[in-house]
Parts: C-alpha cells; sequence; structure tokens
C-alpha cells in the first residue's frame, strides 16, 4: 500500500481531492496551518502515472502551480492486533469489559467481559456500547 499526499489551499481542495480519489482506497483531510494535506492511500499497483495526471489536469483547470506529489510506501500492519494492544478496559456500572491482551478487572460483584476488538466489536469505547452495557 502507498500513501499519496499533496498540501493544497482551501479554495482548490475540492479539485485535488477528486484528482486523488479516483483509484485510492480511502482519502482524508487535515488543516495544517491555513493549507490542507490530503491523503489517499491506494494499493502498491496503482497508476501513479494516471494520479500525477489528474493532479496537473486539475491544477491547469485551476490556473495553479501543481502540488508537490509525495508518495511513500506503508508497512504492512495488523491493524486489527495494534487497536487490540492500544484498547484499555473499558468500565460501564458493574461491567468491565476488556480484551484479551489485558487480565480481567478483578473487581468483587462486578462482571468480566473479555471479547477483543475486531470488524464487528471495536473498542467499546461507543456511546453506544457505553449505554448498552449500563441498560
Amino acid at each position: 500500500m502507498l500513501r499519496v499526499s499533496l498540501t493544497a489551499p482551501e479554495s482548490v481542495v475540492p479539485a485535488f481531492e477528486a484528482a486523488l480519489e479516483a483509484g485510492a482506497l480511502s482519502v482524508a483531510l487535515t488543516e495544517d496551518g491555513g493549507h490542507w494535506r490530503i491523503e489517499a492511500l491506494v494499493a502498491a499497483d496503482a497508476d501513479l502515472a494516471g494520479l500525477r495526471a489528474r493532479v496537473l489536469i486539475a491544477a491547469a483547470a485551476l490556473a495553479v502551480e501543481p502540488p508537490a506529489l509525495t508518495i511513500e510506501p506503508l508497512p504492512e500492519t495488523d491493524w486489527v492486533a495494534a487497536v487490540q494492544a492500544d484498547s484499555p478496559a473499558i468500565r460501564a456500572g458493574r461491567y468491565s469489559v476488556h480484551g484479551s491482551h489485558l487480565p480481567p478487572g478483578g473487581d468483587a460483584g462486578g462482571v468480566d467481559i473479555e471479547i477483543d476488538a475486531g470488524r464487528a466489536f471495536g473498542t467499546g469505547g461507543h456511546e453506544s456500547t457505553h449505554g448498552c452495557l449500563l441498560a
């Protein structure tokens, strides 16, 4: 997987976002001191020449200098394992929910629930999860 990024003033962000979005797996925007950083994740075998061409066409259509593109490989990461490792136990009423990477809460009279974050159950920190546990 590759991360493709550029920085642009707010007035031209939609055009460059659209240029990067074609063929991207995801696109994210972050404000960075009056400018916006646009990052796209693309497959390692993505058409980078086509991507560069779309950015140049967008710049020409806007009559602006084309922004510099940064293209960098991303390391293979097991995101589920990374999220699990960073997920602390959560407490809701008498329930303590923790992943298998943590020991049970051990509260007397409390109920320990062990469930790992994953695609169907996230970190457990969302208000809806907290509300369900309290109910």
